[in-house]
């Protein structure tokens, strides 16, 4: 069986203090230049994870000589042994969050073969949310000559069955401890696993019976194994260097060549400590009036429920069922085809209070969602397509994936 998510061989850093290495991903906290100021000031170690990505707190900027910055200082830690490499390995990874919830996953390699991220793809690992173009040209020249990649992308899989991550942690007693740490500014603390050798072949061997899973829940349809929960962009960035360099030379493609993969976290939308955060709309300099007798063209006396706040006015209403599967699939091409009509500007806004906030003032209104329902989540993407952007969070920013392993790729 071609097996999409394999063993890797895992690059850790020869350090005595991990948490000046592993910083939080390069997508959080875009607007807070001040966050990445006192990363700054925490890596005090001859090499950092942060001298190694490019935050997207300056991805507007010219970029040119960050880019070949982060090219050096991979080659330096590289040419200076930084780094201790197990081969043909997963490391079993366990993600103490603040509040005492454990979140669990399993580092391997994705192949870029098998992975689409456009909107009806039709491949083995897809996107959940719709792909921004403009954000994967400076990622894909970060990726295109680094020596190195640095994951902060999570996968995820619907394992309602083989329960993978629930056998590996029954026998974690037994395998080595690489890594144990609290991670920097309240990432909470992270422990890693080796898994190699015949233990490998173990877990190869509940992928199998996995992917065998979702091939049955798939009768009608190109069967979906794995989706990316986190990092999608940075992954779509991986894919469109692997394709260039393909064209280039053919023979990159490969089976084993290391450019045709990618280094991820694999996690379980099953787990319960997955919870997807709905992100609210909220509208600005628009006739709230207009904005109710529009949403009658889509909404009805029963249906998908939504709340719409108008200042200190607060309306539960239904959009039809019979316009899509789940609510912004209805939602979002209407609110889009609302301000290009009426005009008015759309944020999106995490957390429902601060969503009131922004709805108090004239011209604004916000919708708040339901959280997304985790039955049926990669059926909607097989039927519909990739969900629309911001339609969802997996957790809050400083829940999300810290660099800690490494791959080489050239």
């Amino acid at each position: 069986m071609n097996r999409i998510f394999r063993e890797a061989n895992i690059l850790l850093p020869k350090t005595e203090h991990p948490e000046k290495w592993a910083v939080i991903a390069c997508d959080q906290h875009t607007s807070e230049p001040g966050y990445w100021e006192k990363v700054r000031a925490n890596c005090t170690e001859a090499y950092s994870a942060l001298d190694m990505i490019l935050p997207e707190a300056y991805l507007e900027e010219d970029n040119t000589k960050r880019t070949e910055a982060i090219h050096a200082a991979m080659e330096g830690a590289w040419e200076a042994d930084w780094f201790k490499e197990y081969t043909d390995a997963y490391i079993y990874v366990e993600r103490t969050l603040h509040d005492g919830r454990v979140r669990r996953g399993i580092v391997g390699c994705v192949d870029l073969e098998a992975y689409d991220y456009h909107d009806h793809a039709d491949t083995g690992v897809r996107a959940t949310e719709k792909t921004v173009a403009e954000r994967i040209p400076p990622r894909r020249r970060i990726r295109q000559d680094a020596l190195l990649e640095l994951p902060h992308v999570i996968l995820l899989m619907d394992d309602d069955k083989v329960r993978i991550l629930d056998q590996i942690e029954a026998e974690k007693a037994d395998l080595p401890l690489l890594y144990d740490f609290e991670l920097m500014l309240e990432g909470g603390r992270i422990k890693g696993y080796l898994i190699e050798n015949e233990r490998k072949d173990r877990v190869n061997a509940l992928m199998d019976a996995y992917m065998e899973q979702q091939k049955q829940k798939f009768t009608d349809c190109a069967p979906l194994y794995f989706a990316s929960g986190d990092g999608n962009h940075s992954l779509a960035s991986a894919k469109a260097a692997y394709e260039k360099k393909k064209r280039l030379d053919p023979s990159v493609a490969e089976e084993g060549r290391m450019e045709r993969y990618a280094l991820a976290e694999l996690e379980d939308l099953q787990d319960p400590v997955q919870e997807f955060e709905p992100i609210h709309r909220v509208l600005f300099d628009i006739d709230p009036d207009v904005l109710q007798q529009s949403l009658d063209a889509v909404c009805a006396a029963e249906g998908m429920p939504f709340t719409l706040v108008i200042g200190d006015r607060e309306e539960v209403r239904y959009l039809d069922p019979k316009l899509g599967d789940y609510e912004l699939a209805v939602l979002q091409p209407f609110l889009d085809a609302y301000c290009s009509t009426y005009g008015g500007t759309m944020d999106y806004i995490h957390g429902e209070d601060a969503a009131r906030a922004l709805a108090s003032k004239p011209g604004s209104a916000a919708i708040l969602l339901k959280p997304l329902s985790k039955d049926g989540f990669f059926r909607n993407i097989a039927r519909n397509g990739v969900y629309p952007r911001k339609t969802f969070s997996i957790g809050e920013a400083e829940e999300k994936r810290y660099y800690m392993e490494a791959r080489r790729i050239r």
